[in-house]
């Protein structure tokens, strides 16, 4: 798909509505493009995201910065070549892109890298930012399901040195859960995976083996991973079909 068509395919109306309040927040449009219309499009697009930035690399970027200034009615100071695109392999079935953005007119608390993190093993996506902060650069995760924001660590200059503590932050997400249970929602079709811990392994597998019952077997469950374990119906569609909230905590979840 060309690049032009897939942005285009990718409605502006929603990004368009929300500019009104950035600009009521005081929002630069770099700032809106580094924290919030870049991670949701990479959380929305997943691989599509992923691949258009591996082709296009530095121009995807740029043409996503230029279509932010152009949602606020302003013209993009900056050039392709100011923007940086690097790939890297950590094994087999980890991919981190680096993406290196602009430093001129830098401002506190703008954005210096963002490395998008596709953990196969997993089937996890991770974003991650490195942040100008008062006190120096710190490493930020933001949660792609959640839109939540957090503190990881400081951030090391030397891109290989970075490289080494972001995969020592993956190693402490994905080693809360290092089991998971994979399921195809009913309704739509999804396929979906929640994480447990080796404890709760143990308490699904004698939940399957009628020894005990879900709630009983697994306690630190909530409703919606419970519902995900007996009948495979994801967090959305239960939400729809239950005229429920979205649950709170999505830390488990992942999507194939």
């Amino acid at each position: 798909m060309p690049l032009k068509h897939y942005l285009d395919h990718y409605d502006d109306s929603e990004s368009a509505s929300c500019v009104p309040q950035a600009k009521e927040e005081k929002f630069t449009p770099r700032e809106f493009a580094e924290t919030g219309y870049i991670p949701m499009f990479a959380c929305r697009e997943g691989i599509m995201f992923d691949a258009c930035l591996t082709i296009q690399k530095e121009k995807f970027i740029y043409d996503i910065f230029h279509r932010v200034y152009d949602l606020f009615g302003e013209s993009c100071p900056y050039t392709k070549e100011e923007f940086s695109v690097e790939i890297y392999e950590a094994g087999e079935q980890v991919k981190i892109s680096v993406i290196s953005l602009p430093t001129k007119d830098l401002q506190e608390g703008n954005i210096l890298k963002m490395l998008y993190v596709m953990d196969g093993e997993h089937v996890k996506l991770y974003f991650l930012l490195v942040r100008q902060d008062a006190e120096g650069q710190h490493i930020y995760s933001f949660d792609l399901q959640s839109g939540d924001w957090g503190a990881e660590a400081i951030a090391p200059a030397d891109t290989e040195e970075l490289l080494g503590v972001v995969l020592e932050i993956l190693d402490e997400k994905t080693s809360q859960y290092p089991h998971y249970i994979s399921a195809r929602c009913p309704i739509c079709n999804r396929a979906f995976k929640l994480g447990l811990t080796e404890e709760e392994r143990e308490g699904y597998q004698r939940y399957n083996n009628d020894e005990e019952d879900l709630e009983d077997a697994i306690p630190a469950l909530n409703a919606f991973e419970r519902e995900f374990l007996i009948t495979g119906m994801c967090p959305d569609c239960q939400c729809d079909v239950f005229r429920k909230e979205p649950p709170e905590d999505l830390s488990r979840w992942a999507m194939e």
